[in-house]
């Protein structure tokens, strides 16, 4: 099943209490210890654009790619003030297909990565980054660890009951591939108030191994390649934490 084909309808009640703007200012941050000339941005997965929008409110121009038309969608009409600093593009980051070149960074946060499940995919992402970035350009990615895939989230199940909205996640972990499946359930109330619609969808997400993905870095030609803990601007990897920043320059 097609994954974010009816989650957007309710993604961004789900994600309310996610504090973008911080997420934003951390991201700018480790833009800074970079030491690098930043102006314009590439977003991969982009999704309903809650990152985009700050981003364009601190000055940056951003190009935007997501693979899902409907969370496109959201975007879109959140960024329609900006439509002189923003471009919205549909593409799958494992057929990335474009010529833009000499990129000042590019960002691929919110689990992007973790929906990346070979290694040799994400190999080929990161040349093409490498391919369209600027010399001393940086990169600058996030995952979910393998700690909170396999144990915060597990073989654990999720719900949560709304005035008009109830939905339940069930999570399977598969230690032998190291991938997370998620079934998500959300009936959400019709206008008569009486009945629901029922959708479902499946996310599978791969639980990389952050030090490998460095090593990856360093074989394609990346420099001065952090990892950072749970937005710690410190870098250090704790294996204990919920997500893991990567950043690196050409």
């Amino acid at each position: 099943m097609d994954q974010y084909t009816h989650l957007p309808m309710i993604y961004d009640r789900l994600m309310q209490d996610v504090d973008y703007n911080s997420w934003t200012k951390y991201l700018v941050d480790i833009i800074g210890i970079h030491n690098t000339s930043v102006n314009n941005i590439l977003e991969l997965g982009c999704g309903s654009g809650n990152i985009t929008k700050h981003l364009l409110d601190m000055g940056y121009e951003v190009v935007g790619i997501d693979i899902s038309e409907q969370m496109l969608e959201l975007a879109h009409e959140k960024l329609k003030d900006y439509e002189d600093k923003v471009i919205l593009m549909e593409q799958d980051i494992r057929e990335l297909d474009f010529e833009i070149y000499e990129i000042d960074c590019i960002l691929a946060v919110n689990d992007t990565f973790n929906y990346i499940l070979e290694d040799d995919e994400v190999k080929d992402i990161f040349n093409f980054i490498y391919s369209h970035l600027k010399e001393t350009g940086c990169f600058i990615f996030d995952i979910s660890s393998p700690y909170k895939l396999k144990t915060t989230l597990g073989n654990n199940t999720y719900g949560e009951s709304m005035e008009d909205l109830v939905y339940l996640w069930e999570n399977y972990f598969d230690d032998e591939h190291k991938e997370l499946t998620m079934d998500v359930n959300f009936f959400i109330k019709n206008e008569d108030k009486d009945t629901y619609r029922r959708f479902e969808e499946t996310h599978i997400q791969k639980a990389h191994d952050p030090l490998k993905l460095t090593r990856f870095l360093e074989d394609i030609g990346f420099k001065n390649i952090n990892v950072y803990s749970d937005f710690d601007i410190s870098p250090g990897y704790n294996n204990e934490c919920q997500r893991v920043f990567i950043s690196c320059n050409k």
